[in-house]
């Protein structure tokens, strides 16, 4: 991605979760327009969209993305080049979480 100019679209879905199908046709479209930066938005201070493990109270959404499906999804966008440019996962805690009031 160095010598080439940086397209990207971000997709938000920590308040609307949406199927695995709707997120790979969403990829398979940035890979056709050649767009080569994807941001998947997961979490928000009013959402989160991935279960975690470790804190199941998290979780805002029933059919939210389980860490396997989100690994997949990562894997499919990886193997069409789509990718987060910042190269990094952000893991911050929901507002309303009693970790997030300590900070």
């Amino acid at each position: 991605m160095k010598n080439q100019p940086l397209r990207g679209l971000m997709l938000d879905a920590a308040r609307l979760v949406e199927s695995q199908e709707y997120y790979r046709r969403f990829l398979d479209f940035c890979a056709e327009w050649s767009v080569n930066a994807v941001i998947f938005r997961l979490t928000d201070d009013q959402g989160c969209a991935l279960r975690f493990r470790s804190h199941p109270e998290l979780v805002t959404h029933p059919n939210a993305l389980t860490p396997e499906e989100a690994q997949a999804l990562a894997s499919y966008a990886a193997a069409r080049h789509r990718t987060d440019p910042r190269n990094r996962v952000a893991r911050p805690l929901p507002l309303h979480h009693p970790r997030a009031r300590a900070r």
